[in-house]
């Protein structure tokens, strides 16, 4: 038998779930899918150290959570950030970004997500997070209502930088400015020529 305590806590997470809206793909290019071993679940083993687990438990782990990454939260997995290291230059620099994936469509296989950006780690410390995302085009106002409460806390509000997309459908970038990101993290693979085709 479940207490009253219980029993709110369970309405009160029903609750959080009708208030989710879903983010449908608005670009049209198309980014090739990521190897599944190269995608990651984003954990936490205090405030400032992050790590990640392995979605295909057989692969490798990266130790090297350093740079820029892509994250994504699945509409219908709320509960979850997938992420995987960004195929850009700041991850040239950093690491021998061998993992590098496309952009945020090579997660999801453009189905909905509830939110969508970058993330830039140094030594595993998180620095930022951002709504970075050219194929989604997250508002910065749903991260306080799609991000469930356990979310927010490995996504502190304090390091999140807000990215506007006013210009982007005139091809220019407009990347909100900020000492803890740089030019490497603007939108990711917006103007890709990716030779994949989506099955139908």
């Amino acid at each position: 038998m479940l207490t009253q305590s219980e029993l709110n806590k369970i309405k009160e997470m029903l609750y959080e779930r009708q208030q989710l809206q879903p983010i449908s793909v608005i670009l049209p290019s198309l980014q090739e899918p990521a190897n599944k071993m190269n995608i990651y679940q984003l954990q936490r083993y205090q405030l400032d150290n992050y790590y990640l687990i392995p979605k295909v438990m057989s692969s490798n782990s990266l130790s090297d959570v350093n740079g820029r990454f892509i994250f994504v939260i699945k509409a219908n997995e709320p509960g979850v950030i997938y992420c995987a290291k960004a195929f850009d230059q700041l991850n040239r620099y950093l690491s021998d970004n061998k993992r590098g994936i496309e952009g945020h469509t090579s997660l999801t296989k453009r189905k909905d997500v509830l939110f969508a950006g970058s993330l830039i780690f140094n030594n595993k410390e998180l620095v930022s997070w951002s709504n970075d995302s050219g194929h989604y085009q997250p508002k910065s106002e749903l991260r306080h209502i799609n991000l469930l409460p356990h979310i927010k806390m490995l996504l502190p509000e304090t390091l999140y930088i807000p990215i506007s997309f006013d210009q982007l459908s005139t091809g220019q970038h407009s990347v909100a400015s900020s000492g803890r990101m740089n030019d490497f993290s603007s939108i990711d693979s917006t103007s890709s020529n990716s030779s994949y085709k989506w099955p139908s």
